[in-house]
C-alpha cells in the first residue's frame, strides 16, 4: 500500500484527488520559490524584467564578468517557472 493510499484512508480523501491537488500545493510552492529568487536578481541590479536586465549588458552598463552567473540563474528560473505552468495546466489548474 502506497504512502498516498494510507494517508487518504486516514483523512478519508480520494488517493487520486490528494495526489493531484498536493501536487498542484507542491508546484504552486517551487513557483513562488522560483519567483522570489527572480525578484532577487531583479532588486540586486535595480530591474523590473529580465529584458531589462538584458538591456544592461547589451548598453554594457554590467560587467559580464561579475554578473553573468545571476544572468544565466535568471532563464533557468523563468524556464522552470514555465514547466511549472505547463505541469499546473496538465494539472487542471
Amino acid at each position: 500500500m502506497s504512502v498516498i493510499s494510507k494517508v487518504s484512508g486516514l483523512i478519508g480523501i480520494d488517493a487520486n484527488t490528494l495526489e493531484k491537488e498536493s501536487l498542484k500545493l507542491y508546484l504552486k510552492k517551487k513557483m513562488r520559490e522560483c519567483e522570489a529568487e527572480i525578484f532577487e536578481i531583479f532588486k540586486k541590479y535595480g530591474v523590473k524584467s529580465a529584458k531589462e536586465f538584458e538591456e544592461l549588458y547589451k548598453s554594457g552598463k554590467l560587467d559580464e564578468e561579475n554578473t553573468i552567473d545571476d544572468f544565466f540563474k535568471l532563464d533557468y528560473l523563468e524556464s522552470q517557472i514555465e514547466k511549472i505552468k505547463s505541469a499546473l495546466r496538465e494539472l487542471g489548474d
